[in-house]
C-alpha cells in the first residue's frame, strides 16, 4: 500500500487500485474497526476473492457496488474512502445532514462490494501478465494490442453491467447490430445472464438476504 499513508485517518486516494491494493486497505479498515464485517461473496473467474463489507445492523438495507468495468478502479477506491470517513464519523459520534451517524448505524445495514469485476481491473490497471491462462483469447479480444486501459469486461470478455437478466434480450440485440459475436473489451452480455460468476454470487446474495431498501 505504498501510495497510501497508513498513519491518515482519513486515507488519500488519487489513482486507481487493483485487487492486491484493495485488499491491503481492507486489512488496515479490519484493523482500525473491530464494527466493521467483512465477508467474500465469491471469487473472480481468475480466482481473485471478492469481498463484501457490512456497516451497521439496521433494518433498512442498501448495497453499494463498484468496479462493474475494469476500467472503473476509482470506483473501488471511492467505496473505500465512503468506509474510511463512515467509521471515523461513527466514532467521533458525528451528526450528518441532522442524522447522527450512530443512529444511521442501528438503522441501516449498508453492503459495500467495492469491487465486483477484480480480474477486469488487473487487465486495466496493470496489463494482461504472461503467465494468464486465457492470454491468447484475450489478447485476440484485444484486437491483438498489449493496452487494456480502456477494458471493462471480466476475464474472459463478458461485460458484467450487461449480464443480468434485466434487459439481456435487448443487449442481445444491441451485440448483433455492433456485430459482437463473443468475448470482447465491452458490451458483451455472456451466452445468458448470469452466465459469469461474479454476477451469479451477487445476484444469489441479494435474492436470499431479503428486499433491499436501495
Amino acid at each position: 500500500m505504498d501510495n497510501f499513508d497508513r498513519s491518515r485517518k482519513i486515507l488519500n486516494f488519487s489513482e486507481n487500485i487493483d485487487h492486491t491494493e484493495m485488499t491491503e486497505v481492507l486489512e488496515l479498515l479490519s484493523e482500525r474497526y473491530r464494527e466493521l464485517a467483512i465477508t467474500t461473496l465469491g471469487t473472480s473467474i481468475l480466482g481473485r476473492e471478492i469481498p463484501m463489507l457490512q456497516l451497521g445492523n439496521g433494518r433498512k438495507k442498501v448495497v453499494y457496488v463498484g468496479a462493474h468495468h475494469g476500467m472503473e478502479g476509482m470506483t473501488a477506491a471511492l467505496l473505500l474512502r465512503f468506509v474510511n470517513e463512515y467509521f471515523e464519523l461513527y466514532r467521533a459520534g458525528s451528526v450528518v445532514d441532522k442524522v447522527p451517524v450512530k443512529a444511521l448505524f442501528e438503522a441501516r445495514s449498508i453492503y459495500v462490494v467495492p469491487m465486483l469485476n477484480p480480474d477486469g481491473v488487473e487487465y486495466a490497471v496493470r496489463g494482461l501478465p504472461a503467465d494468464n491462462p486465457l492470454r491468447e483469447r484475450v489478447l485476440s479480444m484485444n484486437g491483438g494490442s498489449e493496452d487494456f486501459s480502456h477494458w471493462q469486461a471480466n476475464a474472459r470478455g463478458v461485460d458484467l453491467n450487461h449480464n443480468y437478466n434485466a434487459g439481456f434480450a435487448a443487449y442481445k440485440r444491441v451485440e448483433n447490430e455492433l456485430g459482437i459475436l463473443g468475448g470482447a473489451p465491452t458490451r458483451y452480455s455472456g451466452e445468458h445472464p448470469e452466465s459469469e460468476p461474479e454476477v451469479g454470487y451477487l445476484c444469489n446474495f441479494l435474492r436470499f438476504s431479503g428486499d433491499f431498501d436501495l
